[in-house]
């Protein structure tokens, strides 16, 4: 991946799991995963459980335990590690809809933001500590392909609060719609249109959300063109104004994207683009002076025993004097 170099991962996943049925654990429908992960930007590991009919209900239940550390690199140069906990529960309401909760804890910390911390951002933000946040969501997916659409649409709406303990106290929410639509009777030519939306507000001691709860645009996944989390509010780590800079992301963001397909073959796509969008550091700073915007090109093949990759090239239409003129991206899968 352009995002995060070269890397590897090792799983082991039971689809057929039985926590109860010692010595086999075997016979009961439920998941039972666990990964390793290794690479130049991001080492975790991740054991995760889920029952989707917990106590003999139509109830889903699962939990994450989880170990990660970043070498965040583009805009953002710290490290970063998080270790949690995550309890979720999930019910179909129809074929098509699902409500879910979940309660999470997860300890963040980060390194490398510099020798000298005289930015009132920066020493509220290297020492985020603990969070225990209880979430809310709903999701909406009728598309034909979940890894390729072509027709049909998902939304998902968010609600997290996080100050049932710990050192952080507050309030997130996000949505995520995109949809697909066919143009031709050949289904060859594919529209798509994705909007993203996300707030965050503090109501407790700290003045900030912590690092690991802001937003981030700009890379493969948000606004091509520009270099990873380069997009939004950013500060200097060092005295005096110098040093290096810094993104921290923000407390709002918008992220929109149109793009469209045709489809060549079985094994390839080509792909033509338009994203915008950013990250305000709070929602009292929002100006739709601040939003970037990139065109670009790309192609997609399915390739015999790896599955499909993707490259794009995004050109910034209003890039700043540090941000480049261009990017190349490259990842799995047909959607960015």
């Amino acid at each position: 991946s352009s995002t995060e170099g070269l890397g590897g991962f090792i799983e082991f996943k039971l689809n057929n799991f039985d926590i109860t049925n010692w010595p086999t654990f075997q016979g009961g429908g439920q998941q039972f995963s666990t990964r390793f992960n290794i690479g130049q930007v991001r080492t975790d590991y991740s054991l995760s459980f889920t029952d989707p009919q917990f106590l003999g209900y139509p109830l889903s239940f699962g939990f994450d335990v989880f170990d990660e550390q970043v070498d965040a690199r583009g805009g953002t140069r710290f490290d970063q590690q998080t270790q949690g906990l995550q309890l979720r529960f999930a019910k179909a309401l129809s074929p098509y809809n699902t409500a879910r909760t979940s309660l999470r804890y997860n300890d963040f910390s980060v390194s490398g933001f510099g020798n000298f911390f005289l930015s009132k951002d920066l020493r509220e933000l290297r020492d985020p500590g603990t969070t225990i946040a209880n979430a809310w969501g709903f999701n909406r997916n009728t598309v034909d392909s979940y890894r390729d659409p072509s027709s049909g649409s998902t939304h998902d709406i968010m609600m997290e609060a996080a100050g049932l303990g710990g050192d952080n106290d507050f309030v997130k929410l996000t949505h995520d719609s995109s949809w697909y639509w066919k143009l031709d009777e050949n289904k060859k030519w594919i529209l798509s249109l994705r909007t993203r939306e996300g707030a965050a507000w503090t109501y407790g001691d700290k003045e900030l959300v912590p690092l690991n709860d802001r937003f981030y645009a700009g890379g493969m996944s948000t606004i091509r063109g520009f270099d990873t989390r380069d997009v939004g509010p950013e500060v200097r780590s060092g005295i005096f104004s110098f040093g290096d800079k810094q993104r921290i992301g923000g407390e709002l963001m918008w992220v929109g994207n149109v793009e469209l397909k045709y489809i060549t073959t079985s094994i390839m796509r080509l792909y033509g683009f338009a994203d915008a969008g950013t990250v305000w550091k709070t929602v009292d700073d929002f100006d739709f002076g601040d939003i970037k915007y990139s065109v670009g090109l790309g192609v997609g093949f399915n390739v015999p025993r790896l599955g499909p990759v993707r490259i794009d090239y995004g050109f910034p239409l209003n890039a700043d004097e540090d941000q480049g003129s261009g990017r190349l991206h490259f990842s799995t899968g047909f959607r960015f």
